[in-house]
């Protein structure tokens, strides 16, 4: 009788963990005009909300050299990593670990050098710079928020890519 009580204590909290997080949820990926698929607001969202996290847990990587990766992978699979994962100023690819399950909706947000959306190194969240209307897609500037420390810039990284990596 006890174990079934147990059950059925987790089931509630996992129900209320559900719908506390649904009512935390702003964003949803639709067509984006600018770049494949983007991350839009679903509502409305004022200024200094935190929309989505990046689990540094969950989603670990590791750096390895482009042209390691280059030679060992099928070449779909690693022009799949170029486009979307992180290639620092010296040609290393962050690898997630797990390749098909480390999407999240962060790996659809795409570059704007007027941004919406803020990231914290310190805990991984993405916040909100600015009011942000319901149906408007959100951006990060990835110059500023993923590559500070690349004087070259993202829009360098991106041309070149396919030459250094």
């Amino acid at each position: 009788m006890g174990s079934r009580a147990s059950r059925d204590r987790q089931e509630q909290r996992a129900k209320e963990e559900a719908i506390s997080n649904l009512q935390s949820a702003y964003v949803r990926l639709a067509p984006s005009s600018l770049e494949g698929v983007g991350v839009f607001a679903m509502r409305d969202i004022a200024e200094g909300v935190e929309v989505m996290r990046w689990d540094w847990h969950k989603y670990a990587s590791v750096f390895i050299p482009g042209e390691e990766l280059r030679e060992r992978v099928p070449k779909e699979v690693f022009d799949q990593l170029r486009r979307i994962w992180h290639v620092d100023q010296h040609g290393q690819v962050a690898t997630p670990l797990d390749f098909t399950s480390t999407l999240s909706y962060i790996n659809f947000l795409n570059h704007s050098d007027q941004p919406n959306l803020s990231f914290r190194y310190s805990d991984g969240g993405y916040v909100t710079s600015r009011t942000v209307a319901r149906g408007e897609e959100l951006f990060i500037n990835y110059d500023r928020d993923y590559y500070p420390g690349y004087t070259a810039g993202f829009r360098a990284r991106e041309s070149s890519a396919g030459d250094t990596v």
